[in-house]
């Protein structure tokens, strides 16, 4: 008659097979689910040009301390308001464009060297105010500014119901 077998021998997986299975299930998922895939990744490349890979993986490592921070801020008279206004800001700077964004912060660093420049023009009352108008660095200026104040008053028109004018 036979003998129980007492011991059951588990068949010995190498490094080299469980990796082929690991790879075999990943590519079995990617064939399924291609789409999602193909999206997550180009999201990611998005957030990696942008940058924002690298906040959003400092604030996973350090998520306790930021957690311990708003909560803090929080509890602060007017710490709630603070917060509301902090996430408006970001939801409104994602609808910016960025390339204008881009343009506007250029001719901002350029103004302010010429802030410092010694040759900036010096005004000192009306006359000078003409005088400075007639430099063409100037007035470029002066349109940009104009062309922004008007920008901001067509949006602020459609709130209130005053047109634009001519």
């Amino acid at each position: 008659m036979a003998r129980a077998t007492m011991e059951i021998a588990k068949p010995e997986v190498t490094p080299e097979e469980a990796r082929a299975h690991v790879l075999a299930r990943i590519e079995e998922a990617l064939a399924k689910h291609e789409g999602g895939f193909v999206q997550w990744l180009e999201l990611m490349d998005e957030l990696h040009e942008k940058g924002l890979l690298d906040i959003v993986t400092a604030l996973l490592r350090r998520g306790d301390r930021v957690l311990e921070i708003v909560v803090r801020v929080a509890e602060e008279p007017g710490g709630l308001a603070l917060i509301k206004n902090a996430i408006a800001l970001v939801q409104g700077m994602g609808q910016l464009d960025t390339q204008a964004l881009g343009d506007l912060f250029g001719k901002v660093n350029a103004g302010l060297r010429g802030m410092t420049a010694s040759d900036r023009p010096e005004v000192t009352g009306a006359w000078s105010v003409m005088q400075a108008m007639r430099d063409p660095d100037v007035s470029r200026g002066l349109s940009l500014a104009f062309g922004f104040l008007k920008g901001l008053g067509q949006a602020a028109g459609g709130e209130n119901g005053v047109g634009s004018g001519a």
